[in-house]
């Protein structure tokens, strides 16, 4: 694939600046998730963060707090940050450490 900021021409149809090469912009989601004490926001209400967030809680003698839907906006005013994991896998993801 022809990188499509430097201009070149496609290799399928010889145009520069093809539609089909063009870098897709990532879509940021219409809503997220977070506790509301949270400090993170996140793509999947299943978050290993979330999840591991919640057990740290518990451990400190807090309860967990219930997981929220909300617009990325009001994730935003409350000036949430993203969570830092890629794609905020599931808790039932192994992942490697």
């Amino acid at each position: 694939m022809v990188d499509w900021n430097e201009g070149k021409p496609c290799e399928e149809d010889g145009i520069s600046f093809c539609a089909k090469c063009k870098p897709r912009k990532k879509r940021l989601p219409d809503h997220v998730y977070a506790t509301p004490k949270g400090k993170l926001y996140h793509r999947n209400e299943n978050c290993n963060s979330i999840y591991y967030g919640q057990i740290g809680a518990s451990g400190k003698g807090h309860r967990k707090s219930k997981v929220q839907k909300l617009s990325l906006a009001e994730a935003r005013k409350r000036h949430l940050q993203p969570c830092p994991q890629q794609f905020c896998f599931p808790k039932d993801t192994i992942l490697k450490i």
